[in-house]
């Protein structure tokens, strides 16, 4: 999984307060299951920076 599609993923589960089980067996995980903890670390550094900090350093990026 590409670091973009891993960072789009957090997005979404930050925003839609998705718990690390409920990311887990998302469609979003659907066939790549092993990237769950990778894409979780996104989630929590959203989580500590808060949004607008995270939007601006990933903003390169396409972001929910």
């Amino acid at each position: 999984m590409e670091k973009s599609e891993m960072i789009w993923i957090a997005s979404v589960a930050f925003h839609k307060k998705m718990s690390f089980s409920n990311l887990n067996y998302s469609d979003y995980m659907n066939g790549k299951t092993e990237f769950t903890d990778d894409v979780w670390e996104y989630v929590t550094e959203c989580e500590e920076i808060g949004t607008d900090a995270f939007y601006e350093k990933y903003k390169k990026f396409k972001l929910y």
